[in-house]
């Protein structure tokens, strides 16, 4: 993986959001819009590879992550601004994990102050769940780029296990991810988990 050196941290948060339309969102727009952001953000930072480095790009971002050991919750406290710079608390939990919900902050951070406006509330979903629906297709997204995984998949990697080690992402991660790319349903996903070798 290479990462560029990127100067002003903000700038690259800019960038990114700067794909973000400045009004509300329809329900599959603001999906589409988290993958975009997802890849720009890899883009800006030079990453052309799998696993993407969490601590690398929350280090080129300023971003100050805290692990909390004594946290009851995954998340005990939203991001916020501090010091000059952003600051994000999670839980300990296994690594794949936890990379798994910095990057789900992330896009927390990118759409700071404008969640109430792009994510209005549906029939089914509340600004809140649509936030975290977009935060988790973005964390998704991030750690496992289509393009990414469609080669891993074109080469022959199928269980569950070797994604979730070439992309350093949690299982149920993967699964929703090959699922939501067209790669493979949830029943086959669940024989092949279950009965094929770890490969890759």
């Amino acid at each position: 993986m290479a990462l560029v050196d990127i100067g002003d941290p903000s700038s690259v948060l800019w960038e990114v959001r700067r794909l973000v339309p400045h009004r509300r969102l329809e329900p599959a727009e603001d999906l589409r819009t988290a993958e975009l952001q997802a890849r720009r953000l890899l883009d800006l930072l030079g990453v052309t590879g799998p696993p993407v480095s969490i601590t690398e790009i929350t280090a080129l971002l300023d971003i100050r992550v805290t692990i909390d050991h004594a946290a009851r919750v995954l998340i005990p406290t939203e991001p916020g601004w501090e010091a000059g710079g952003w600051h994000l608390t999670v839980a300990h939990v296994s690594c794949r994990r936890t990379r798994a919900v910095v990057a789900h902050q992330i896009k927390h951070i990118l759409d700071d102050q404008y969640g109430s406006i792009l994510y209005p509330p549906t029939e089914l979903l509340t600004t809140a769940d649509r936030r975290d629906r977009a935060a988790a297709h973005f964390s998704s997204s991030l750690l496992m780029p289509r393009d990414w995984v469609e080669t891993a998949w074109r080469r022959g990697s199928h269980t569950i296990p070797a994604f979730a080690k070439r992309f350093g992402s949690p299982e149920a991660m993967v699964r929703t991810r090959l699922v939501a790319l067209g790669l493979s349903w949830p029943d086959e996903l669940r024989e092949v988990s279950a009965s094929a070798p770890l490969v890759g």
